[in-house]
């Protein structure tokens, strides 16, 4: 409870993320074996606030799962056919608001959007990175900030390996889905 997730590095001090409550159900047997099993996973977010800074800069890409060489991995390719160390049958997401400000320019903006997401649902195994970009792309498309992510993501040559529109739009649909 209580959770605060901080701008990446590079970006002024402050909060990305506040997170009131995430809930986890795991398979504890599992646990003996050196895997974890997450049966569900239940994240409440309050507000995701995303800052535009200089040169089109963007917090949401500073996360660890945006940067090269993190790409998602099939985590059970390569392993002789081995159960992952790590799985997840559902995420369940709740999204209150999206806060966005842009101080790129010579006047800064600040706006606010109360987006209402409640218990939206991933399912069939979601990895990290997918529960993740479901929620940046909800939020981003709330803030009605879609090109300028595109644009960000160009500049900073991360389209090679981030989804194509066409995943992100899947992502994004199954959020609206469960509504």
């Amino acid at each position: 409870e209580g959770i605060l997730i901080k701008n990446p590095s590079g970006f002024q001090h402050g909060i990305l993320a506040e997170i009131p409550k995430i809930t986890v159900d795991f398979d504890g047997s599992e646990l003996q074996h050196g895997r974890l099993h997450l049966l569900e996973a239940t994240i409440e977010i309050e507000d995701l606030r995303i800052i535009r800074a200089a040169g089109g800069k963007m917090n949401l890409l500073g996360l660890k799962v945006f940067q090269a060489g993190n790409q998602p991995k099939d985590t059970n390719a390569g392993n002789g056919g081995k159960q992952s160390l790590f799985q997840m049958d559902k995420a369940v997401i709740s999204l209150n608001r999206v806060t966005y400000t842009d101080v790129s320019g010579p006047n800064p903006i600040q706006q606010s959007f109360r987006l209402g997401i409640q218990k939206a649902v991933l399912e069939n195994k979601p990895d990290i990175e997918a529960v993740v970009e479901a929620i940046v792309q909800e939020a981003i498309q709330a803030a009605g900030l879609q090109k300028v992510l595109e644009e960000a993501i160009r500049s900073f040559g991360l389209r090679n390996w981030l989804p194509e529109k066409a995943g992100w739009k899947s992502l994004a649909a199954k959020l609206k889905e469960s509504l």
